[in-house]
């Protein structure tokens, strides 16, 4: 076989390993141009790359992770950096809706490094869209926490920066910048708090709207509708209403209460919570009392197809609404 037919794919072999080469910054470098360009999964990807590239790195190196923030890039990885390509990992899972595996990047994240704020944050964002408030709540009250942890921490390590005994003299400029730069430093775990708190405010807000929509569609219970079933007990049959609301005491709602129900549902759902579960069977309720029953009909069979609890109160509505 002739020599010269061996070599007509060495670029293209080049060009496949090629990926071989890259540093881990560098894969996390192109993991921000394809999120940039909105190809999640594409960045999802490098962001991998750059995680096991520089695992391997400091496995390799025989090195902890965080052990030399100043470290070569193929030489090892600080915590910081690892944490940071983790969280933008969890940041592209979340927007093509992966959230379980954003919640596990930001776990991945915690577990060797507890204080990184935007971790925290990020797993409370993800929790508020998957409708778990009460958890993303304590999440952000842990984010508080560990904002002022590092605070501290860098308070301690400047008083014990050694002094010299000889200072340089110090300039205009000199006390300008470092004027700057410390209020900088200052404000900076500042306006974290500050966000943190707002993010936590609606955290709050989102909970009373909740609350709100439990007690407008709670049922009446039988001391409530007492009045009513003893009036009618000198009849010798029920009305066909009185039966509706034996067999399915939801329709002792009021039509009014369900309708505010159902505007407060859509509020949560439209933006801040869009994959809370367990409000759909609320809104399912509100459907039927308002009697919108194709919205209802079309519902129920998204929850008898995902929710395997409650399949036979759903099932007992897609009855009636039939």
């Amino acid at each position: 076989m002739n020599d010269d037919n061996l070599d007509v794919n060495h670029d293209d072999d080049d060009n496949v390993s090629m990926e071989e080469y890259l540093t881990h910054a560098e894969h996390k470098e192109n993991g921000n141009q394809a999120y940039k360009a909105k190809d999640y999964r594409g960045a999802i990807v490098h962001y991998t790359l750059a995680i096991e590239t520089a695992t391997s790195n400091a496995q390799g190196s025989n090195g902890d992770v965080g052990a030399d923030a100043d470290a070569d890039a193929d030489a090892g990885i600080d915590k910081d950096t690892l944490a940071t390509y983790y969280n933008n990992r969890a940041a592209a899972a979340t927007m093509i809706l992966q959230y379980e595996d954003a919640l596990q990047d930001c776990d991945s994240i915690l577990s060797f490094h507890p204080t990184f704020v935007k971790a925290l944050v990020r797993k409370a964002k993800v929790l508020t869209l998957m409708g778990k408030l009460d958890d993303a709540n304590d999440v952000y009250s842990r984010a508080l926490v560990a904002v002022e942890e590092n605070q501290n921490n860098v308070n301690n390590s400047n008083n014990n920066n050694i002094k010299s005994p000889f200072p340089m003299p110090r300039t205009d400029s000199t006390v300008s910048t470092s004027s700057a730069s410390t209020t900088a430093t200052q404000n900076a775990p500042s306006n974290e708090r500050a966000n943190i708190l707002s993010l936590q405010k609606d955290i709050q807000t989102l909970l009373k709207r909740v609350a709100l929509i439990q007690s407008l569609l709670q049922v009446k219970t039988n001391d409530d509708t007492a009045t009513s079933s003893s009036s009618s007990s000198a009849s010798t049959s029920l009305s066909s209403k009185s039966q509706l609301q034996q067999l399915i005491p939801l329709l002792t709602i009021s039509r009014a209460n369900a309708s505010q129900a159902l505007k407060q549902i859509n509020l949560i759902l439209s933006k801040p919570c869009p994959s809370f579960k367990d409000l759909l069977p609320y809104k399912l309720q509100s459907y039927i009392i308002t009697e919108q029953y194709d919205d209802a009909y079309t519902l129920s069979s998204t929850l008898l197809r995902s929710l395997s609890n409650n399949d036979c109160t759903i099932l007992y509505y897609r009855s009636y609404i039939l």
